[in-house]
């Protein structure tokens, strides 16, 4: 399982429409347990960075819990949304 501490928030919102948030993400899913999905859910953040600097949001799949990598296209808007440029892999704030 995923250890959601090491996750940093970022702003940005979720379409309103189911299929337009599928759309958003690929696969793979990273599995999560049931208390950290209540842990995200009950949050203020839709988005998160993962420490490989994937963006990535969360909700059901595969009958469980899992986070979500966004599409690169969708990642990068949400990165510059928050003032976040990403060069080969590094972060400058």
């Amino acid at each position: 399982m995923y250890n959601i501490s090491t996750l940093k928030p970022l702003v940005g919102d979720m379409p309103d429409s189911f299929s337009d948030c599928v759309s958003m993400v690929t696969r793979p899913y990273i599995e999560i347990d049931e208390k950290s999905n209540s842990v995200l859910v009950n949050g203020e953040y839709d988005f998160y960075l993962m420490e490989d600097n994937s963006v990535v949001t969360f909700g059901n799949a595969d009958n469980g819990y899992a986070l979500m990598p966004l599409m690169e296209e969708y990642a990068n808007e949400i990165l510059k949304e928050n003032n976040i440029v990403v060069i080969k892999k590094l972060i400058l704030f």
